[in-house]
């Protein structure tokens, strides 16, 4: 008689026999054991061009996800996701732009970086549209080449209108209709095979009375985008960062911190500040410096910074210092934890 199979054994041998049923009913792909699988589905990182973000973010943006870039008005959202989008186009890939806010400007994409005449651009009348734009683009895409990297910048969703919205009536009330509409198309787009595709959604946020009668800030379209989406990115203004421009001293960028309010592929709630020109992108010297300044590799004291025997008075006079000398704030970075 044949010795009967107990404990650790038996629960290995039914999760294999449920492994194999499994495929030969869904599919493959469709059930697997931790042996035949890894803990995330994420293979390929596409970097932000920055260390501090790269980490905030995990090891970068993930390809293959959803991305959520929010915050107020003039924080760097446009700039840094044509920064990312500039980055799919170093890698070969395409590049498809979406303003529906009419916002969108050549120059400034091209100072950051973006190849201005490869992108497809697209300006269309409502949500619906858009997101069946999405859809239809990524399956040619996908049925011509499935390595393709494919970046999608959708600028913005709420500068979308609905259809519902523009065939009523001014002030007409309609409940919800982009919630529901971006909650139905998400489910949609999850069929498409997103490898090497990249989708960032630019939102804003709204403020909003709570019982107690205190205003909030909530994004726009309901709870589907913060459901569906992989990563959220907030960015929070701190202040402008101004340079004699002519003679005049004109706000040239900004300084914003940036937090993961929600991350599934790294540990949520990482922080940094960051500082973004307008016309380059990211300044990734002054980010870093203000990375090391506030994990206390380089100490502060009052308006004095040091780092063993070099001294500076005042924060300028110190990032002077190392754009004279980049050579060393790299080894400060390779000897940080990251």
């Amino acid at each position: 008689m044949a010795k009967k199979i107990v404990g650790t054994d038996l629960a290995k041998s039914l999760a294999q026999m449920i492994v194999a049923d499994a495929k030969e009913k869904y599919g493959i792909g469709s059930a697997a054991t931790e042996e035949t699988t890894c803990g995330s589905d994420v293979t390929d990182w596409l970097s932000t061009g920055s260390k501090t973000l790269d980490w905030v973010c995990g090891k970068g943006l993930p390809m293959g996800k959803y991305i959520e870039l929010f915050g107020r008005e003039s924080t760097g959202k446009s700039t840094l996701a044509y920064l990312f989008m500039s980055q799919i186009q170093k890698r070969g890939g395409l590049v498809l732009l979406l303003d529906t806010e009419g916002s969108y400007d050549s120059n400034r994409a091209r100072e950051i970086g973006l190849k201005t005449d490869e992108i497809v651009f697209a300006q269309l009348d409502t949500m619906e549209d858009c997101f069946d734009f999405i859809y239809s683009s990524m399956e040619k895409i996908r049925e011509e080449d499935k390595t393709i990297p494919v970046g999608i910048m959708w600028d913005s969703v709420a500068g979308t209108p609905t259809k519902t919205e523009i065939e009523g009536e001014f002030g007409q009330a309609a409940f919800a209709p982009a919630a529901r509409i971006i909650s139905s198309s998400f489910r949609k787009l999850k069929k498409l095979d997103k490898q090497n595709t990249l989708m960032v959604f630019i939102n804003q946020v709204r403020q909003k009375m709570n019982p107690m009668g205190i205003p909030t800030w909530v994004t726009y379209g309901g709870e589907a985008l913060k459901f569906y989406t992989a990563t959220r990115i907030q960015l929070t203004f701190m202040e402008q960062v101004k340079a004699m421009v002519g003679g005049k001293e004109q706000a040239i960028g900004v300084q914003v911190k940036v937090e993961t309010k929600k991350n599934k592929v790294a540990p949520p709630f990482r922080q940094c500040e960051l500082v973004i020109d307008f016309a380059k992108g990211i300044d990734t010297l002054s980010t870093d410096l203000l990375t090391a300044v506030n994990r206390k590799v380089i100490e502060r004291n009052g308006a004095f910074y040091s780092l063993g025997e070099n001294k500076w008075r005042g924060y300028d006079a110190m990032e002077t210092y190392y754009r004279e000398h980049p050579e060393e704030l790299q080894k400060i970075l390779e000897g940080m934890t990251w």
